[in-house]
């Protein structure tokens, strides 16, 4: 019996020479990896790639990356004539922003020549979703990133068969009540139900992945998952729980969500015109303000004692050093954030360092994750809450 590919690659390329350089890749790996196989799809144009996309998807074959040449024919309805091959060049780029934008699946621009591509330069060029040309990187190489790729079992997690989608039936099916969500529209936006639906979907994965299936028991959580993307908060550029810097120190915001969310004053209601109404809800926004004018941080250290379980320090996974920003020597040592090293910052200052430190980090900043976020305060609470509450330093 003959074992099925591992992966799934469709490859654009209309180039006969590109083509055998592939296969004689792609046959390399399959003799050196025979249980781990690779079967290509090759494709000429664009239309045809699509065609293919759709099939599989209704056989639930997964196609686990695309690799795109910018050279590509354009579709023509004259048989006899290829399109010039400016206008190929524009097919090529047009599909990669397309599967940029819409498919769950790495999408690789590979082509001699990157010049006038046409890359939306807002979103990063880096893997899994990658621009290179063919001297920065060889076939063997996109092959092993692919792989490794492939190994997280990301797609079979992702795709329309896969376990989220699993999910989303599941709740759809036996939880998602209309009657009740129905009842909440008459008060509340389009939107605001969307967002109560996404985290009630949210929160019914998130149970549904705290049991691991093998063992019948409480899934061990991984680093990765204790820190999260800081989200832009609309109401309030900062949030409990995100990771501020100061003079090169973490430090975690303790304060409650609803005391960094700004307050609009909602006298505007009262013009009577629309357009007075338009202009003092603008000049509203501009003037709101936070309840919380000072801000409570406590400060992220190395664990002094990590094998004892002491309510004053909340410990962090061993290897986030690298996440929060701990020095090379004491990437081996475990942290905790430190419920007695508290300290008072302006409202106004913890935005600038959080801004400031997007800024220098490829606008990214970090966050402990809602799930754990909410046993931080729990933790924090009692012990702040308890009898001789710990001093707290005002800058």
């Amino acid at each position: 019996m003959r074992n099925k590919p591992a992966l799934n690659i469709l490859i654009i390329e209309d180039s006969t020479d590109n083509k055998t350089s592939w296969a004689e890749e792609i046959k390399m790996h399959n003799e050196d990896n025979p249980d781990y196989k690779i079967k290509c799809y090759y494709r000429k144009r664009v239309v045809p790639a699509m065609k293919l996309l759709l099939s599989c998807a209704t056989k639930k074959i997964i196609i686990d990356a695309v690799v795109i040449d910018r050279m590509l024919p354009r579709q023509n309805n004259n048989k006899t004539a290829e399109a010039p091959q400016q206008e190929g060049l524009k097919e090529g780029d047009k599909f990669w922003n397309f599967c940029r934008d819409y498919l769950q699946m790495p999408a690789i621009l590979y082509s001699a020549n990157l010049i006038d591509a046409d890359i939306d330069a807002s979103k990063p060029n880096v893997l899994p979703h990658a621009a290179f040309e063919k001297m920065e990187l060889k076939i063997s190489e996109l092959i092993q990133f692919i792989v490794q790729y492939h190994k997280l079992g990301v797609l079979k997690i992702l795709s329309q068969s896969g376990q989220i989608s699993s999910h989303i039936r599941n709740f759809f099916i036996d939880h998602f009540d209309i009657t009740t969500w129905e009842k909440y529209s008459v008060n509340n936006s389009y939107l605001t139900i969307q967002q109560g639906i996404i985290r009630f979907l949210s929160a019914y994965i998130q149970e549904q992945s705290a049991v691991n299936n093998q063992t019948n028991s409480v899934a061990n959580y991984f680093v990765q998952e204790t820190f999260m993307p800081s989200p832009s908060v609309i109401l309030s550029p900062i949030a409990t729980g995100d990771i501020i810097y100061r003079e090169n120190t973490p430090y975690v915001i303790m304060t409650p969500q609803c005391d960094l969310i700004k307050r609009v004053d909602d006298s505007y209601k009262k013009k009577k015109s629309a357009d007075e109404q338009v202009e003092a809800k603008k000049q509203a926004e501009q003037n709101a303000k936070a309840k919380a004018e000072q801000i409570l941080l406590a400060r992220i250290i190395e664990h002094p004692n990590p094998k004892k379980k002491v309510d004053r320090y909340f410990p962090l996974p061993l290897d986030t050093t690298k996440i929060i920003g701990f020095s090379n020597e004491e990437e081996k040592k475990k942290i905790a954030i430190d419920f007695q090293q508290l300290v008072l910052l302006s409202f106004d200052d913890v935005c600038l360092e959080k801004e400031k430190y997007q800024r220098e980090h490829n606008n990214t900043s970090y966050k402990i994750a809602n799930i754990f976020l909410r046993d931080l305060i729990n933790q924090f609470g009692r012990y702040y809450g308890r009898q001789g509450a710990p001093e707290v330093e005002e800058i």
